[in-house]
C-alpha cells in the first residue's frame, strides 16, 4: 500500500479528507484513522502530521472503511477492501486515475523525463478505474486545489515518499528536473510565486 510523507499529506490529501468528512455518514467522535485495524486520532489530523490515511471507525458499528489515496495499484489493499465490502461493510477510496492524474503527478512526470529518469514508478500511485468500476465500484468525481509556497517546496514534498526517484536524482541532473516541474507548474503559479494547483481524484464506493 502507498505511503505519504507529512508534506504531501497537508498540501494535497488535507482538502480531500475535508471532502470526505462531509461526504460520509459518520458522527464526528466515530472517525479515526488506521492502516487497516488500530485506532488513532481524526482523519484530517492525520492528514497533516502522517503519512497513515486510512479511515476506519467502529467497524462493529457498520460504520465506513476509506482508504484515502493511499491503495494505488495495490492489488492486495483492494482485495482487503472488497473483502470488507462483501461482508457487509461500506467502503470508500479516493484515488488518482491512472488514465488522468492530477496536475501534480504529470509534473513530477514532466520532471523526471527532463533528467532522464525512469518514472514507472510513479504508476503504483494511481488505479485503473475502468478495472474497479467492472468490479461493481461506484465512482464520483472529487475537485480541491492543492496550496505549496513555492515550488520548492512542492518538490520536496512530491519527492519525500519516493526514496528511489530521489536517489536516481541525486545521480543525475537534478536542476534540470526542478526547471522542468517549475515550467510544467507555470499554469498553477501565481504572481506571488506560491502554488495553487487543482487536484483531480475520483471517489470509488462499494
Amino acid at each position: 500500500m502507498v505511503r505519504y510523507g507529512a508534506a504531501y499529506a497537508g498540501a494535497v490529501l488535507l482538502p480531500l479528507a475535508e471532502q470526505l468528512l462531509l461526504h460520509l455518514p459518520l458522527p464526528a467522535d466515530r472517525r479515526g484513522v488506521a492502516p487497516f485495524g488500530d485506532d488513532g486520532g481524526a482523519l484530517i489530523e492525520a492528514a497533516k502530521r502522517t503519512s497513515t490515511v486510512v479511515l476506519m471507525p467502529d467497524v462493529a458499528d457498520g460504520a465506513v472503511l476509506v482508504a484515502l489515496c493511499t491503495a494505488g495499484d495495490d492489488e492486495r489493499a483492494w482485495l482487503r477492501l472488497e473483502a470488507s465490502s462483501d461482508a457487509g461493510q461500506r467502503v470508500a477510496a479516493v484515488v488518482w486515475d491512472a488514465a488522468a492524474p492530477p496536475l501534480h503527478e504529470r509534473a513530477l512526470q514532466a520532471a523526471l523525463g527532463a533528467a532522464h529518469v525512469n518514472s514507472l514508478s510513479l504508476q503504483r500511485f494511481r488505479s485503473d478505474l475502468r478495472a474497479r468500476i467492472a468490479r461493481g465500484w461506484r465512482a464520483t468525481a472529487m475537485h480541491d486545489v492543492a496550496r505549496f509556497d513555492g515550488v520548492t517546496q512542492c518538490w520536496n514534498a512530491l519527492l519525500e515518499h519516493r526514496a528511489e526517484l530521489a536517489d536516481q536524482l541525486v545521480a543525475k541532473c537534478e536542476a534540470a528536473a526542478q526547471r522542468a516541474l517549475a515550467a510544467a507548474l507555470e499554469p498553477a503559479t501565481q504572481p506571488d510565486g506560491t502554488l495553487r494547483i487543482p487536484i483531480n481524484a475520483v471517489l470509488l464506493e462499494r
